[in-house]
């Protein structure tokens, strides 16, 4: 969908912060957003944008958007690909964390702006981070860091002049946050990439050589000789010009007597190694079409498993699943979050691969967020489960994409639904699905025990059953029982049991 106006984003957008740099997600305070001819920066009226920085603009844009998918030249940027819009928003990232004399916690952000495409912030933690809840120090008028430059009628995000301005080293971790440490970036790190995708200025301090001085050496040539000559009579011209002539003709004789030396050494190496090999020639010339082959290695195939149900009832929707992450007969993870939220009121579960399930989900998400901001409203479970299938439809037959997932949730539309999607653009609407490996064993729980008019606490209890006969029984399943309850408010993780532990304490 088309993003909304700039001045409706304006307004629901400046003052509140959102995340950048996906998948890293680093947070920043929105200053200003932007669209091809006015910018919109904090409490200020609208400020018209020149005629030269109009010019500039698809061009800045154009910029930015291949600097997301190509990357800034360092480990975990690029191979973000989004859809093409004018609209940009400017932001100050969180810089670090500071503790105030009292022992209270503040969030402090850089005096410094960056400009990225709309579409690049609307990624969001799966579970906010507890380290960076706390509240912010702002300055009087926290939006002027880059109005001067708008006053000029520079394009925003011109990153040719702004290079200075780009976010921080990817080696910024929370935990230096929480510490409260300040991060300077060494003169090493600005001169480490000469690419043009380097994030810092170039205007880079000239270096010294190991003898701390830079001298160029003389150059002595034959038109050296001769300009010393010059001041001589006729006969001592001559006398000098045929001995730098000599003396050329003497060193290129000497070269090339060098190199003819050179070529007879190597060729015989050469032949002293071929015959010191002697026994392998005539292998080669009878089997040279077995020797020279490589052969080519099957595929190994690699079994995922896993267990997730979801059901529907009288007061809402279950959704149980298990936490284990195998491929083949290694068990990969124990704790893997296999429901994911899309909103405030739907989830989706992941079933297959789990970075193809949790990519995917993730992009439900968003467009789910652009929705809502466009139209001001959540979007229907329905709509959602025809995005995640008509994007998995277009991807299918091309590689190994696996995907089996079960989107659920409320609308006052439908009420309460569930759907089926997996990675051949399937959708399936139903009031009972499990997916996965344990999933005849969920099922047979399931068909047994589920009633319509089951209470919320028989149908959390009967979540729970399905996936522990599932795990008791699937070599695939494990891990954690994890139990999520749909009801009208919304969503909320109802139960969570380690199995591991049950088997211990028995």
């Amino acid at each position: 969908p088309e993003l909304p106006p700039a001045n409706l984003l304006a307004q629901k957008f400046i003052g509140s912060t959102v995340y950048f740099r996906y998948p890293i997600l680093h947070e920043g305070l929105v200053c200003a957003v932007a669209d091809s001819t006015t910018v919109y920066r904090g409490n200020e009226k609208p400020r018209k944008l020149s005629s030269s920085a109009q010019e500039k603009r698809p061009t800045v844009l154009a910029r930015m958007y291949k600097e997301l998918q190509v990357g800034e030249g360092k480990v975990g940027t690029g191979g973000l690909i989004l859809p093409k819009s004018d609209v940009t928003i400017s932001l100050r990232p969180l810089e670090r964390i500071d503790t105030l004399p009292d022992g209270m916690k503040v969030k402090v952000y850089a005096k410094r702006e960056i400009e990225l495409p709309f579409a690049a912030t609307l990624y969001s933690p799966s579970r906010p981070d507890p380290r960076i809840e706390v509240p912010a120090r702002l300055e009087n008028d926290p939006y002027m860091f880059g109005k001067s430059k708008l006053e000029k009628g520079v394009a925003p995000g011109d990153t040719r002049r702004d290079r200075k301005f780009t976010s921080p080293p990817l080696n910024v971790k929370l935990g230096d946050f929480a510490n409260g440490s300040a991060h300077a970036v060494s003169e090493s790190q600005k001169m480490m990439s000469s690419r043009g995708f380097s994030t810092f200025a170039r205007n880079q301090p000239t270096t010294p050589s190991a003898a701390g001085v830079l001298v160029r050496a003389p150059r002595r040539s034959l038109h050296t000789t001769s300009v010393l000559t010059r001041r001589g009579n006729p006969r001592m011209r001559l006398a000098g010009a045929a001995g730098a002539l000599a003396f050329s003709s003497f060193f290129l004789v000497a070269s090339l007597i060098q190199v003819v030396a050179s070529t007879q050494t190597s060729l015989h190496a050469c032949a002293s190694v071929r015959r010191i090999q002697s026994p392998l020639p005539s292998l080669i010339e009878h089997e040279s079409h077995d020797v020279t082959r490589t052969p080519t290695t099957p595929p190994i195939e690699f079994a995922h498993g896993t267990t997730t149900l979801s059901f529907v009832f009288q007061g809402g929707v279950i959704a149980a699943v298990d936490s284990r992450a195998s491929i083949g007969n290694f068990v990969g993870s124990k704790t893997v979050q296999k429901v994911l939220p899309v909103s405030s009121s739907i989830l989706g579960t992941m079933a297959g691969g789990a970075a193809d399930c949790s990519f995917w989900i993730r992009f439900l998400r968003q467009q789910a967020r652009l929705h809502e901001v466009q139209n001001k409203r959540s979007m229907s479970v329905a709509r959602s489960s025809r995005i995640l299938s008509n994007a998995l439809y277009q991807y299918r037959g091309l590689g190994d994409l696996s995907v089996g997932s079960m989107i659920m949730g409320y609308d006052a539309r439908e009420g309460f639904s569930i759907y089926y999607v997996d990675n051949t653009g399937a959708r399936i609407r139903g009031e009972v699905f499990s997916v996965g490996s344990g999933s005849t064993f969920a099922l047979g729980i399931l068909d047994t025990e589920l009633r319509y008019d089951m209470t919320e606490a028989e149908a959390i209890s009967l979540g729970i059953k399905a996936i522990r006969h599932a795990t008791a029984r699937d070599a695939m399943s494990g891990g954690y029982i994890g139990v999520y309850l749909i009801t009208k408010e919304g969503w909320a993780k109802v139960y969570s049991e380690d199995l591991a532990a049950r088997a211990t304490s028995r």
